[in-house]
């Protein structure tokens, strides 16, 4: 009798695994091109991704047209592209960006936060874009060295002053 209440625990517990065990599916899958003007290797990357509370989701990445730049979608949340923007298409005068972050911030645009060149000098990119997706402001950062910007986070404080604080690598700035 023991042993066949050992096989039936053993099966009873063999079955809930396979039940709960099992990888959830896929929702959709979509590929997204960026808009290419030279139509040259035209490729993006989503490295960051939020769902927005309207069940939207915006990602960040990079195209290559043929120099790298930041890319991101706002998409539905059945994946359909509601927009597109890339940014720093001039070389010439910006370099290359390669977004590796994206962050809400308080008023429902976006922080982009990347690495990348200027003129030849490897760095950080710092990207502020409205709700739309339109570029506010961006700045550039460089020890020298080849530098990440990982996250950034737009944080109000109790004096109603707000302040952008972002994480570089290993270290703290705060813009203003």
């Amino acid at each position: 009798m023991k042993i066949f209440l050992r096989i039936l625990t053993i099966i009873i517990i063999l079955s809930f695994v396979s039940v709960f065990g099992q990888e959830p599916g896929i929702t959709w899958s979509k590929f997204y091109r960026p808009n290419s003007t030279l139509g040259i290797q035209t490729m993006a990357v989503a490295y960051d991704g939020h769902q927005l509370p309207n069940g939207d989701l915006i990602s960040v990445g990079m195209s290559v047209n043929p120099f790298i730049m930041a890319y991101i979608v706002k998409t539905n949340s059945d994946g359909d592209t509601l927009w597109t923007k890339e940014y720093f298409t001039d070389v010439f005068n910006y370099g290359s960006f390669t977004g590796t972050d994206i962050e809400r911030a308080n008023d429902g645009g976006f922080f982009i936060a990347g690495y990348g060149t200027r003129q030849a000098t490897t760095g950080i990119w710092i990207l502020r874009v409205d709700a739309n997706g339109d570029s506010l402001w961006s700045t550039y950062y460089t020890g020298g060295n080849v530098d990440t910007a990982y996250i950034t986070r737009d944080i109000e404080n109790n004096s109603r002053q707000r302040n952008h604080y972002t994480w570089f690598s290993c270290w703290w700035n705060n813009l203003r």
